[in-house]
């Protein structure tokens, strides 16, 4: 009795057991081995490395997703044809990176998402006097596939196209702000058969972290003054040649890749202005 008590305190799981035969978990465990076998294909990549790489896309490809549990290190070893102590060595390292998150008791599990602030935007307007957030609302949206280069390719990599989610704001109704979010055009398509009237009350980052696995980790700000051009004056009722605050807000998700670039011209008005991550 004592023995089987040490054996059972020496393994690291102690699950409840996984079937393979259900129709959800064999089609994961279907593309684990493809990606795997891609990955192991690279050279100078170890079993351990691959693994890593192999579930980690999975993760953020939605296959896995928050509070999901993994199979345990010796089925995974099983249907992967490799050791357990590469599956474990794998397991560590996707703990260290906080993907996962590991209990003997209950197993393997997919990190709960420790995504950045629910605000919409990144930045907020406050009254001066302290009296508070100012409320604001989208008066137009346009959503489009574009294949021009720029800032947004620069930080979010080389595509053939990209999805700009462009959006007038109106805060507080006093004054009306431009943003344009650029996101990746392959893995984010789907976005452009989305009813407008869906996404203008959306907090995009959610959206994106919801329908596509794609939280928003962390961001940075490069904050500038820019002149506006006709068509940014006439749509925000400015002169052109106005000085505004242009915001460019790049965001990372999983393993810091970026994930989306942001665009804001914000014109001249009474409001104080916070930015934070």
């Amino acid at each position: 009795m004592a023995d089987t008590e040490n054996n059972l305190a020496q393994n690291h799981e102690v699950t409840v057991p996984f079937t393979r035969s259900d129709q959800r978990d064999t089609a994961r465990f279907d593309v684990l081995i493809r990606t795997l076998s891609n990955f192991s294909a690279e050279a100078g990549i170890s079993k351990i490395q691959a693994l890593v790489n192999a579930i980690s896309e999975l993760i953020e490809r939605g296959y896995w997703r928050s509070g999901d549990r993994l199979p345990t290190e010796k089925e995974l070893s099983h249907e992967l044809n490799i050791s357990v102590g590469t599956v474990q060595a794998a397991m560590r390292a996707l703990q260290n990176a906080s993907l996962v998150e590991r209990s003997r008791r209950s197993g393997t599990f997919v990190s709960q998402t420790r995504e950045q602030g629910s605000t919409v935007w990144y930045f907020r307007f406050r009254n001066p006097d302290g009296s508070g957030l100012m409320p604001w609302e989208t008066r137009e949206l346009f959503v489009e596939e574009v294949k021009e280069k720029g800032d947004w390719s620069k930080f979010l990599g080389e595509s053939p196209s990209y999805v700009k989610i462009s959006r007038v704001v109106s805060v507080a109704d006093e004054f009306r702000l431009w943003s344009d979010l650029y996101v990746d055009g392959q893995r984010f398509r789907p976005i452009l058969d989305t009813p407008p009237a869906i996404l203008a009350g959306k907090n995009l980052r959610i959206f994106l972290h919801e329908r596509f696995n794609a939280p928003t980790f962390r961001s940075t700000h490069l904050i500038s003054r820019c002149e506006l051009d006709p068509k940014q004056a006439e749509t925000l009722g400015c002169k052109p040649g106005e000085v505004a605050i242009r915001i460019k807000a790049r965001s990372f998700t999983f393993r810091d890749a970026p994930i989306s670039f942001h665009d804001i011209i914000v014109p001249p008005n009474r409001f104080e202005l916070e930015v934070g991550n």
